[in-house]
């Protein structure tokens, strides 16, 4: 049977590339984009555009999904504060896992960061850890949890951290070998095509998916 997907965090970089990979895929019927206000950057016809304030994602309601697919993701920057990248990069998700669990979603994906560690004294690894047990504490049919490094992709935004990372790492890369090549920076098309194949093959469960497995994903099968 056709597939139904919801996306949500479908503007950013990594989420663009997902929603374009899933309309490409003949296991999917319908892609679900939720966003927070009107966009105009979809128009495949397979696409539907909804939107709804994610401070209220428990009020959302939509038939017949799935497997969601939860790329939301900001910086301290561009949130403007600790407490406003908190809330989105754990509240919003734990609130959509929420939903998921109300709603039973087949399966849940989630962008998370290969530190993620809830007792980390740094701030940004912490918030991602507190998230993934957040998550975890939910109980979902399948939840799979994503632990990326360094990403790399083509952005709206210029993030002169990203740039400098990517061109440092391309110049390690060599140097990289044993424990060191988690750390490998990733194109967001394979961590793409990595949710999409685990959601055609999901299992029950809590499935964590290294930066390694990601590395040597190649675009699942049509």
């Amino acid at each position: 049977m056709k597939r139904k997907a919801l996306v949500i965090g479908a503007t950013g970089a990594t989420g663009k590339e997902l929603v374009s990979q899933l309309t490409d895929n003949e296991n999917y019927e319908m892609i679900t984009v939720l966003h927070y206000r009107e966009t105009d950057q979809f128009t495949h016809k397979k696409i539907m555009v909804t939107t709804h304030p994610f401070d209220a994602l428990l009020d959302f309601r939509l038939e017949n999904v799935d497997d969601v697919f939860c790329c939301i993701g900001t910086t301290i920057k561009k949130a403007g504060s600790q407490e406003q990248f908190s809330k989105v990069d754990k509240d919003y998700v734990l609130q959509l896992g929420k939903w998921a669990k109300i709603d039973d979603i087949v399966s849940f994906h989630v962008i998370s960061y290969l530190g993620a560690d809830k007792d980390s004294s740094i701030f940004y690894n912490r918030v991602k850890g507190e998230m993934e047990a957040g998550l975890i504490d939910l109980n979902l049919n399948s939840l799979y949890i994503y632990h990326p490094p360094l990403l790399i992709a083509e952005r709206d935004e210029f993030r002169l951290g990203e740039r400098v990372g990517a061109a440092l790492f391309t110049i390690l890369k060599p140097f990289m070998i044993g424990g060191f090549k988690k750390h490998r920076p990733l194109n967001v098309k394979k961590l793409a095509a990595s949710m999409i194949a685990h959601a055609i093959d999901h299992k029950p469960g809590l499935h964590y998916v290294s930066s390694e497995e990601m590395q040597q994903q190649k675009k699942p099968d049509q």
